[in-house]
C-alpha cells in the first residue's frame, strides 16, 4: 500500500503563541525542533529493532522524558505515525505500508477437533489477543481479532471477538458430551517468542476445558513439512500480509477451497462466492461492502482467529529514485537509480 501524501500525524499548533500568567512563550522554530528530536528518537528505535520496538514508552525513555511530554508536541501518540512523519519530512514518498499482519490460530482439516464449528467458536471466545501480546511482546502492538482493523481503509462494522470464558466453556462441555476428548495439538517451531505465544494460548484454552499439547519442531523445515505436507496439527500460529492496495490477495490464497496455500483446510462454496465478489467489485463502496461480507463470514465460521495487526515501513534517502512497491508489498528495484 503506497502511502498517500496526506499527513500521517497531526502536530499540535506550531505557530508562535503567547500565554499570560508567566507561561513560557513557545516559538514555532523551537517547537519544530522538539518535534524533530522526538521523531529522530523513534526512527532510531526502528533502525535498532524494527517498528514494534518504537513504542511511546521507549521513545520517551530514550529522550529521558515522559509520554506526556511527547503528547504535548504530537496530537497523535502512535509511534509508527511519528516515524512516518519524520521519514516523510526527508522525502515525500519514503513511507510504504506493506500490509496488515494477521496473527492466526490455524484450525485444521476434517478428522481434527477444528472440524466442529462449536470448537472453533470456543477457541475464539477463550483467547484474549491482549494477553498474548503482553506475554510475547511486552504489551507492544495492536491486538484485535478484526481482519480489517481501524487503521485499514477497509475497516467495517464486523465486531471483534470479546473473550467470554463462560460461553467458551459451555461450548467445550457440549462438544465433550458428543464425544470430544478435549485434546488439541498446537505445533510451532521452537523460539522464545513462539514459546510465549504457545504457553499463553495453552493456558487460556485449558481454562475453558481444552487439553492443549504444545509440540515444538526443531527447524522451520520440520514445521513446514508437518503443517503443509502432513497436516499433522490442530492449532498453529502464523502471520500474513493483507495490503490495503490489494486486500483480497492473501485472504483468497488462505481461504479459497481450491487454493494450494489453504493451510487450514477450509472449504466453503459461500466463501468462494464472496471472494469472487470482492475480487470483481467496482468502486470503493462496492469493494468495501464485499470485503465486509468476507470478514463477516470469517467471523461466523472462524477458519482462523486474528490476533492483531502491525505496519511495515520501507524508507530510503532522498537521493534514491525509482523504487516502487508491488501489490504484495515487495519493493521492486529494477528501475532504481541514485541522484548524483
Amino acid at each position: 500500500m503506497l502511502d498517500q501524501p496526506q499527513p500521517l500525524l497531526e502536530p499540535r499548533g506550531s505557530a508562535d503563541r503567547g500565554h499570560s500568567g508567566g507561561d513560557v512563550v513557545e516559538r514555532g522554530a523551537e517547537r519544530r525542533l522538539q518535534q524533530r528530536e522526538i521523531a529522530d528518537a523513534a526512527c532510531a528505535l526502528v533502525a535498532e529493532g524494527g517498528l514494534e520496538r518504537a513504542t511511546m514508552r521507549r521513545v520517551a525513555a530514550r529522550l529521558g522524558t515522559t509520554t506526556g511530554y511527547i503528547s504535548h508536541y504530537f496530537a497523535n501518540k502512535d509511534a509508527a505515525r511519528i516515524v512516518g512523519r519524520r521519514l516523510r519530512h526527508l522525502s515525500p514518498l519514503h513511507v510504504f505500508a506493506a500490509g496488515i499482519l494477521i496473527r492466526r490460530s490455524g484450525i485444521n482439516r476434517e478428522g481434527h477437533p477444528g472440524a466442529d464449528p462449536n470448537i472453533r467458536k470456543a477457541i475464539a471466545l477463550a483467547v484474549d489477543p491482549g494477553v498474548i501480546y503482553q506475554r510475547a511482546f511486552s504489551g507492544d502492538g495492536h491486538p484485535t481479532t478484526k481482519i480489517f482493523a481501524e487503521r485499514s481503509e477497509w475497516h467495517n462494522d464486523v465486531p471483534a471477538f470479546t473473550q467470554d470464558t463462560a460461553q467458551a466453556k459451555q461450548l467445550v462441555d457440549a462438544a465433550k458430551a458428543n464425544g470430544f476428548d478435549g485434546k488439541i495439538t498446537y505445533v510451532r517451531v521452537n523460539s522464545p517468542a513462539a514459546q510465549a505465544i504457545a504457553t499463553a494460548t495453552q493456558a487460556m484454552l485449558n481454562a475453558v476445558g481444552f487439553n492443549v499439547d504444545v509440540q515444538y519442531t526443531a527447524t522451520i523445515t520440520d514445521m513446514v513439512k508437518r503443517l503443509y505436507v502432513d497436516h499433522d496439527f490442530d492449532l498453529t500460529y502464523g502471520s500474513g500480509s493483507i495490503s490495503d492496495a490489494v486486500p483480497v490477495l492473501r485472504i483468497d490464497a488462505a481461504l479459497r477451497s481450491t487454493s494450494p496455500n489453504n493451510l487450514v483446510g477450509y472449504s466453503d462454496p459461500e466463501m468462494d462466492t464472496l471472494l469472487d465478489a470482492a475480487r470483481t467489485a467496482v468502486g470503493h463502496d462496492a469493494k468495501k461492502a464485499a470485503l465486509q461480507a468476507v470478514e463477516q463470514k470469517i467471523h461466523d465460521d472462524v477458519p482462523y482467529l486474528g490476533l492483531g495487526w502491525g505496519a511495515d515501513f520501507v524508507a530510503w534517502t532522498p537521493d534514491v529514485h525509482g523504487a516502487t512497491p508491488s501489490n504484495d508489498g515487495i519493493m521492486l528495484l529494477g528501475n532504481t537509480w541514485i541522484a548524483q
